[in-house]
């Protein structure tokens, strides 16, 4: 169990890339409970897809990674019914594409859930001209097609990821490719957290929640940067 996190803004932000590759995450299956902890990364998805077969449950510390990773650990959720919870922290692509479309989704106490960009922030910004590499829009474009696919098959809306791409604020002369798939760019926000009410607003059934980010000192780590809490529709 880890019990003490540093949350550093720059696993959240994103930076400049670097050429460092993430430590390989730590995965093993016990009975019909599979733990996973580190970055989301096509390695890692390869070997813990095979594991989710037959699984009852998830259990999953991530800071994030790989879009396409991460679309592809969805979709083998969704495949198996898999229940996900959270063990301290789930954001960006962990929240985004592995607990969003969980068949039962667990935040215990002292654990978050957070949301970051996503291929909506990008096509958005495609749309309003501020991205003219023509590579990257098509890039974006099939992943975005991946992920409206994804989420239809879980029932989940996607308007959570286009409202957190709403109000994070992206600082659009930060923009570059990630080196862990997909786009960067520096945000106004260093994340954003949904109450339960939005949450179900926008499909996530089954839902347990124990955190409220406005007690931080609840948290198993320490966030660092502004979050944003999402209350009501009109907060996007």
């Amino acid at each position: 169990m880890i019990s003490s996190v540093r949350l550093l803004l720059s696993l959240l932000v994103p930076l400049a890339a670097c050429s460092e590759r993430p430590p390989e995450a730590t995965i093993a299956r016990d009975g019909g409970i599979v733990r996973y902890s580190g970055m989301i990364t096509p390695e890692s998805a390869t070997r813990l897809i095979p594991l989710l077969r037959g699984a009852d449950k998830l259990v999953i510390y991530s800071q994030g990674g790989n879009v396409d990773a991460g679309i592809q650990i969805g979709n083998a959720i969704v495949d198996n019914g898999t229940a996900v919870e959270v063990q301290t922290l789930c954001s960006s692509s962990c929240a985004h594409y592995i607990f969003a479309v969980a068949t039962e989704k667990i935040v215990p106490d002292r654990a978050a859930v957070l949301f970051h960009t996503s291929p909506f922030t990008w096509d958005r910004l495609a749309r309003d001209g501020r991205i003219t590499d023509q590579r990257m829009i098509n890039d974006n474009d099939a992943r975005l097609d991946r992920v409206v696919a994804l989420y239809n098959r879980a029932n989940v809306s996607v308007d959570v990821l286009i409202c957190a791409s709403e109000v994070i604020g992206v600082r659009e002369e930060t923009i570059r490719p990630s080196p862990l798939g997909g786009l960067r760019a520096n945000t106004r926000f260093a994340g954003v957290y949904f109450s339960d009410e939005m949450l179900r607003e926008y499909g996530f059934v089954n839902l347990a929640q124990a955190h409220d980010l406005s007690d931080g000192g609840r948290l198993a780590f320490k966030l660092e940067g502004t979050f944003i809490k999402v209350v009501r529709p009109g907060d996007c």
